[in-house]
């Protein structure tokens, strides 16, 4: 019979999905639990029990306990694998180790019961898993432009010893260019489901920035409960797009000359992974994970007074860089790598 491994998730994001089957190609069976988000008192306490009741019956039979992200979804999980004495992996992604109380996001940006939580499955896991350093050590750049607290070493300083970064891990074989670029284009996508994520993820940003170039086209994907259009000025220049499929997602990669990431937030952001393995020329805010992703492939700004710049640099930008974008994804965040790591802990 071969070896348990009970994963608990609140959605089943792409990253989520890519670390399922990872997991299952590897030969383990996959047990999971799955609590989406809920705000209806009743819905939450359901949630709540039915994590209680299938984690007592799970983990002591599994080998790890993988949780993404510190929650409630993950208290009574890490609780348990700790009784029992089960290796234990929790998946800090970004939210879980943030305060960024201006824009209303991060789970330590209000003290209530939900930070406690946080902190005690900090606590409880054997191992911590950052996608992005910065979420270990905090993120300096976000502190000084929008005084956002991050990283155990803020919130959870005694966890430090048992944290490591392990990135995310991305199909080249998927995404890759299989379109012609079209020049003077500019893509950013997100879920952008109301206006205090379009915020965060430097929507603002990218307006001014296509007011600055009329002469390019920019492209929003992802926009939902008009969130975006309901709020701010749109140039002429800018398109806004529902939420795409992979398919025509790959397609948006391909056919786009340069991706945007001005996020205020971030972990390591995947659309701005897939883009760049699609051939994009990245451009992005100097937040969190996403110079760790651009590196020497694109162009990395500070504030919003450096989007003059960033203008400069769309009208001036090496065309090879794509070429390089997509290489430097592939060494860098390889899922080989995500699996050796997951192969570390089940031995």
């Amino acid at each position: 019979m071969p070896p348990k491994v009970t994963f608990v998730y609140t959605l089943r994001n792409s990253f989520v999905d890519r670390d399922l089957n990872l997991l299952s190609d590897m030969g383990y069976v996959v047990c999971e639990i799955v609590s989406p988000p809920d705000k209806n008192p009743i819905k939450f306490l359901i949630h709540r029990i039915r994590e209680l009741m299938r984690s007592l019956w799970l983990v002591p039979q599994s080998k790890l306990l993988v949780v993404w992200f510190s929650d409630y979804h993950g208290y009574f999980p890490l609780l348990i694998a700790k009784w029992f004495r089960k290796k234990s992996l929790l998946i800090l992604g970004g939210y879980d180790v943030v305060a960024d109380p201006a824009n209303h996001y991060g789970i330590f940006s209000k003290k209530n019961l939900r930070s406690v939580l946080a902190l005690q499955n900090l606590n409880n896991a054997t191992h911590l898993w950052a996608v992005d350093e910065t979420l270990i050590k905090g993120c300096p750049q976000a502190f000084k432009s929008n005084k956002i607290q991050s990283g155990l070493v803020h919130f959870a300083p005694k966890q430090l010893p048992k944290a490591t970064v392990v990135p995310t891990g991305y199909d080249a074989a998927y995404w890759k260019r299989d379109f012609e670029k079209t020049p003077q284009t500019v893509l950013t996508v997100g879920l952008f489901t109301d206006l205090r994520v379009a915020q965060r993820k430097g929507i603002p940003l990218f307006l001014k920035l296509a007011a600055l170039c009329p002469e390019f086209q920019f492209t929003i994907l992802g926009e939902q409960n008009q969130s975006i259009v309901s709020h701010y000025n749109i140039p002429q220049n800018v398109y806004v797009l529902p939420k795409a499929s992979p398919e025509t997602l790959l397609e948006a990669y391909g056919k786009h000359q340069f991706y945007f990431q001005g996020s205020r937030v971030e972990g390591l952001p995947n659309v701005l992974c897939e883009a760049m393995l699609c051939e994009c020329i990245p451009i992005g805010a100097a937040a969190f994970g996403i110079p760790n992703a651009i590196g020497a492939s694109g162009h990395i700004f500070n504030e919003e007074k450096d989007l003059i710049e960033v203008a400069a640099f769309l009208k001036n930008a090496d065309p090879k860089l794509g070429s390089l974008a997509r290489q430097r994804i592939i060494d860098k965040f390889s899922i080989s790598k995500r699996q050796n790591a997951f192969a570390t802990h089940l031995n």
